[in-house]
């Protein structure tokens, strides 16, 4: 069983943003295990039927190992959350054991998803970040469960900053998107603040 899992958005054979990807692949394994692991270039490589289009890789990787794993990527919209608080949540690297986050979800009702309340702060959705608009600005919750490759990447090139965004503070805000490696900055699917309840 492997711990740990990437997912990376391939573009007709290209990895997006794989840096970010590398990084936290090295961070994580340094912080659990006491090594730098290094993505291996040759699972990034698109197996036949893959070589095309916007496509899922999925690395799961333990000390020293690492398997891949390729399937169609298929967006789904999200355009409603339920906001739940969970004090006790916590998921500082990207574990393949989700059952936490996947309680939460089970709990979204008619909505598409949840957003989780940590100790008050704004966090993440259970499988996206999450980026609120207050005029022309983006902001992202400066408390999120794991940092985002997707979200570093905004930061990186001003598209959003973060702030401390407390649950009470979600009317301050006018629309609100989710980003994650594969869903991308799609700024056209952003929903109304209103239909977070």
């Amino acid at each position: 069983m492997f711990p740990l899992f990437e997912t990376i958005l391939v573009v007709d054979g290209v990895a997006q943003n794989l840096h970010r990807h590398a990084a936290r692949v090295a961070s994580s394994s340094e912080a659990l295990w006491g090594i730098r692991s290094e993505l291996q270039d040759v699972l990034l490589i698109p197996p036949p039927g893959f070589e095309t289009g916007s496509v899922r890789c999925r690395i799961n990787y333990a000390a020293g190992e690492q398997a891949v794993a390729w399937a169609p990527y298929i967006h789904r919209p999200v355009a409603s959350l339920r906001l739940l608080s969970e004090d006790g949540i916590n998921y500082p690297h990207k574990y393949c054991d989700r059952t936490d986050l996947e309680r939460l979800f089970a709990r979204r009702g008619i909505c598409d998803d949840v957003l989780i309340v940590r100790n008050g702060w704004i966090t993440d959705t259970s499988i996206a970040n999450l980026l609120l608009k207050s005029g022309n600005r983006w902001y992202t919750p400066a408390h999120p469960l794991l940092p985002g490759t997707c979200r570093s990447r905004l930061l990186a090139e001003g598209i959003a900053e973060e702030a401390g965004i407390r649950a009470g503070d979600l009317h301050l805000f006018s629309w609100v998107l989710t980003v994650n490696a594969l869903r991308g900055f799609r700024e056209n699917e952003a929903f109304s603040i209103h239909r977070i309840v």
